[in-house]
C-alpha cells in the first residue's frame, strides 16, 4: 500500500550519490601515444594491442615456445605438442601483424597523398617547398 502522498516523493541527491554513468574500458592511447618514432609506429602497436594480441599473450606464446624448446630431450609427447602449438600461435600473430602493417601503410599513403594534394591546391609554393624538401630526403642530402 502507498502511502497517501506518494505523488510527492522527490529525489534527494546529496554529494557523491545518486545515478552515476562509468566507462571501465581501460583508457590505453596514452601508452601508445608515448613510443619514440625510431622505435616503432604507436598506432600498429596499439592496433595488434588490441585486436591482435595483447602483450601478455605474447609473451605467453614465447614463454610457452621457449620454455618446450629448452626442454625438448625431457619433453614428453603432449609437451612437444604444446611446443608445436606455441609455435602455430606464433607463426599465425606474426601474419597478422604483417597485415595489420600492410593496412597501415596503404592508409598512411592514402592519408599523405589526400595532404599533398590539399597542400598543392591551398598553397602551390608550400607544395613546392615540401616537393624540394622529399627529394633532397630521396636523393639522402
Amino acid at each position: 500500500m502507498y502511502p497517501w502522498n506518494w505523488w510527492f516523493s522527490p529525489k534527494l541527491y546529496f554529494p557523491l550519490s545518486g545515478d552515476s554513468i562509468q566507462r571501465i574500458a581501460p583508457e590505453t592511447h596514452w601508452l601508445f601515444g608515448t613510443i619514440k618514432p625510431e622505435a616503432g609506429n604507436g598506432k600498429i602497436e596499439q592496433e595488434v594491442f588490441e585486436n591482435v594480441a595483447s602483450y601478455g599473450k605474447q609473451i605467453g606464446w614465447l614463454t610457452e615456445l621457449v620454455l618446450g624448446l629448452a626442454e625438448r630431450d625431457t619433453l614428453d609427447k603432449s609437451g612437444k605438442v604444446a611446443a608445436l602449438q606455441a609455435m602455430k600461435k606464433l607463426e599465425s600473430l606474426q601474419q597478422q601483424i604483417e597485415k595489420v602493417k600492410t593496412v597501415e601503410s596503404a592508409q598512411f599513403e592514402q592519408r599523405v597523398t589526400a595532404w599533398l594534394s590539399t597542400l598543392k591546391a591551398q598553397d602551390p609554393d608550400r607544395f613546392a617547398q615540401v616537393g624540394r624538401t622529399l627529394s633532397d630526403i630521396l636523393s639522402g642530402e
